[in-house]
This record gives structure tokens, sequence and C-alpha cells, in this order.
């Protein structure tokens, strides 16, 4: 059994090897004590150990977005006032959306994402019922950090589909109103509320408002950064095709009060439009 030992001065450490014990990190900064390794048939003697005040088991910890929706009171909205999203439009600016994802009522294959032509719009697959609006303002190789003067150069496309090794559209996309999916890779098809998203076994939880609609802005080539005119050619987009909500997981090292930005910002706001 891996342990972690609070208040376990490093001193006293030393009759833990004797236990058959072997501790593996030492903490002095945010606590006081070690994480160590010791037969499960030990572990009742560490408490008698000088210095030992509290014992405790680790616990296994994954990367998960499952339930989240409990804890920032999505799905008590969900129940009362039944604010599930319908109705609403969530323009996401970021690195596109992938639209074939089952999170989104795609068929959440990797080949239909593989058969994708990411610089044009094949008959049927763009716009979806989901994901229904939007545009690749930059394409693929697009990197305004680049060193590479071909590379700072957007090359437009009509299709916001996100790139295989990015995600990041994708992954906020969901945050804020994938569907869900079933441990199947099935799309969940509801209901939305907590008792039931906690009983159905899913392999992604339901976005904050899974019954929004969404569209994507591609800001984002396949690497590297992006520029704030091609923000504000976004943001300008997004409230001309009809945008309730904005959302720009994205930033840079300094701020400013006022600018261009700022400016589309405010005014997209004053026309209705929550950024």
């Amino acid at each position: 059994a891996t342990t972690e030992i609070y208040t376990l001065s490093l001193h006293d450490a030393l009759p833990i090897s004797r236990l058959g014990g072997h501790i593996s990190a030492r903490y002095s900064t945010v606590a006081n004590g070690a994480a160590l390794t010791i037969p499960a048939s030990r572990l009742g003697s560490l408490g008698k150990v000088r210095g030992v005040t509290s014992v405790s088991t680790v616990r296994i910890v994954n990367r998960e977005n499952l339930r989240s929706d409990n804890f920032t009171g999505a799905a008590t909205a969900w129940s009362s006032p039944g604010a599930t999203g319908a109705g609403v439009k969530i323009a996401i600016i970021d690195s596109g959306i992938d639209y074939t994802h089952a999170d989104f009522g795609g068929p959440g294959t990797a080949a239909a994402f593989a058969a994708n032509d990411p610089t044009i719009i094949e008959p049927g697959t763009f716009p979806t019922a989901k994901v229904v609006a939007g545009y690749d303002l930059v394409g693929d190789n697009y990197n305004a950090a680049s060193s590479n003067p071909a590379q700072l150069v957007p090359h437009p496309d009509p299709d916001p589909i996100d790139c295989i090794n990015e995600g990041h559209g994708t992954h906020v996309s969901g945050t804020a109103a994938g569907f869900g999916v079933n441990a199947d890779g099935s799309t969940y098809a509801g209901p939305y509320t907590s008792a039931a998203v906690n009983a159905a076994n899913l392999a992604i939880g339901p976005g904050s408002a899974p019954q929004a609609l969404l569209m994507a802005y591609r800001v984002f080539g396949c690497s590297g950064s992006t520029d704030s005119s091609v923000i504000v050619a976004a943001i300008d987009r997004a409230v001309a095709d009809g945008a309730n909500v904005i959302n720009m997981s994205l930033g840079s090292s300094y701020g400013r009060a006022s600018g261009i930005e700022e400016t589309a910002i405010a005014n997209a706001v004053a026309a209705g439009t929550t950024v």
C-alpha cells in the first residue's frame, strides 16, 4: 500500500525502513511528511512511529470531466429553471470543432474524421444539427509566432474542423455544450438531469448547456499562435451570424485596457452577445 504520512519529520522517518517501507517523496513546503510504499501487513505499525500524527492511503486520480456539472451548479439549472441551453447559440473562437465527434452528434469514428477534407465542405458534412455555423479564418499552416514568413499569412477556408493534433476548441466546445458520450461511443440523448447523467455510465459527460447550438470560428492553425487581427475578425463574424454567447479560451502575456479587440468585445456585448 502506498501511503502518505502527514506531519512526519524527516529525522523520525528512519524507523520506516525497519518496517520494510520505502520513502518515495518528502514534503516540506505545503506539508510536513512523506509518501512511501510499505507492505500492507505493516501498515498498522506506522501509527506507532514517533512523529507520525496521520496516515492515509493514496488515491488514484484520473483526467475526468464527467460529473463537473454537479459541482458548477449546471445540473441544478437543468432542472430548475430548466436551463439546458436550448435556443442559445455559442460561438467558440478557438482551434475549430471536430463536428464528427459523438459529443456533437457525429459518428464519433476515426474513419469519419479522416475522410473529412479540412479545406472544403463536402456535401452533407457541415453545418450539422449541433454545429450550425462557422468558418476557418486561418488554415492549417498558420502560426502568428512563426519565423517562417509563409506561416504568417492566413489562408481561410469554409471548413472549421479542428486539427487532429490540436483539439483545444473541441474540448472547450464539449465543456460548453457537448451532448455527452455513452460508454459504447454513441451520443448521449438525455435526459439532462443530475440523476440521469450520474446513472448513465457515460464516457464523456455533457457540457454545461448540452442543448445549446455551437458555432465554430477557427483562429489557430494546427500548432502555434494567432494574432488579434484574426480574433477581431472572428468576433465580427460571430456577432453577424447571430451568436448569443462568445467563448474565447485564449490569452496573451500582457492585457490592455483599450484597443481594437477591447472595442470589438465591448460592442459585441452592447449588441447583446455575452463574451
